[in-house]
């Protein structure tokens, strides 16, 4: 039988207030100490090894939730940006799609590690450092995925940055901005969650004329996982 939706939103409510307090205080300072050295993991049939620094999809969700939404997708031939790769499992499900590939991140052991992936899972895409799109120019994409960072705060490093979008979200008023001029003719999929401020990441889009549209949701411990569509907004929205 399937679950109601109270059923659904009581589950969730003991999630964070139960597993995610119990997390906080043992799992993630263990996590934190064994994220220091490089790490192999197997994900959604890829063979990935993540250096210490670079966002970990076996330990955090959102990679991992985005890249199941991908495999259900018809991406053959396409031109698809992974913009803020990590250890590149966007990029490599969607290159194991037949997609061509595009994948960037802002810190150099990033690109690295998903270059080194790729050739492990026998999978080829173009990995480069840059800052959102400033090493891109004005390169055509029919799809962009987007694992932002969405944690309000200063970050004080290239591994913070994975994390932390600045004081009053500036990650996310640069993002809106340079995707404005792309919205009518290239699809872009973010991911966010509900412990983020969706509110002041729905006004920055507002700010360039843009709205999220909720594509795909699922529950994961303490998270709901949110997958977004950045489109045009409405008159009047």
């Amino acid at each position: 039988m399937a679950a109601s939706p109270v059923a659904d939103s009581v589950r969730a409510a003991l999630s964070r207030a139960v597993l995610k307090p119990l997390a906080d205080r043992v799992a993630r300072p263990l996590l934190e100490l064994r994220l220091r050295g490089s790490m192999r993991t197997q994900v959604l049939g890829l063979d990935l090894v993540v250096p210490p620094g670079v966002f970990h999809p076996g330990f955090f969700f959102s990679s991992t939730a985005l890249a199941r939404l991908l495999q259900r997708r018809t991406l053959a031939g396409l031109h698809v940006l992974d913009l803020g790769t990590g250890s590149g499992i966007l990029a490599l499900v969607a290159a194991r799609k037949g997609a061509l590939v595009t994948a960037v991140d802002i810190n150099p052991a990033a690109v690295e590690a998903a270059r080194e992936n790729a050739s492990r899972n026998g999978v080829a895409i173009h990995a480069l450092v840059s800052d959102q799109f400033d090493a891109i120019d004005a390169r055509k994409f029919d799809l962009i995925v987007v694992n932002p960072p969405y944690f309000e705060g200063d970050p004080r490093d290239a591994v913070a940055q994975a994390w932390l979008a600045g004081t009053g979200m500036t990650y996310f008023k640069r993002l809106f901005a340079a995707l404005k001029p792309r919205v009518a003719s290239t699809e872009t999929l973010i991911i966010l969650a509900d412990n983020c401020d969706l509110r002041a990441i729905q006004r920055c889009a507002a700010d360039e004329g843009l709205a999220l549209g909720l594509v795909h949701s699922e529950h994961v411990l303490w998270e709901e996982q949110l997958i977004y569509r950045v489109v045009e907004a409405r008159d009047g929205r």
